[in-house]
């Protein structure tokens, strides 16, 4: 996985215990993007769906993206 994944998805400042600062605050881009596909897939579920198997396939579908997006990133 990459830095990229772990970085905040929609970063802002927020106040933690007399602390400013970004890491914690608010979802990755890989928690929003295995959000975004575990909707995809619940929408559209399979003959017998179990809810462990959208977990996992979420995010299968989150860390393909983001490798992906590593990989073609322009210099």
């Amino acid at each position: 996985m990459s830095e990229n994944g772990d970085s905040p998805a929609y970063p802002f400042v927020c106040e933690n215990h007399s602390q400013t600062q970004t890491a914690d605050c608010g979802l990755t881009k890989r928690e929003v993007i295995a959000a975004m596909a575990m909707q995809g897939l619940v929408a559209h579920p399979s003959n017998e769906p179990r809810i462990s198997q959208y977990a996992t396939e979420a995010v299968k579908f989150a860390d393909a993206l983001l490798a992906e997006l590593e990989r073609t990133k322009k210099p």
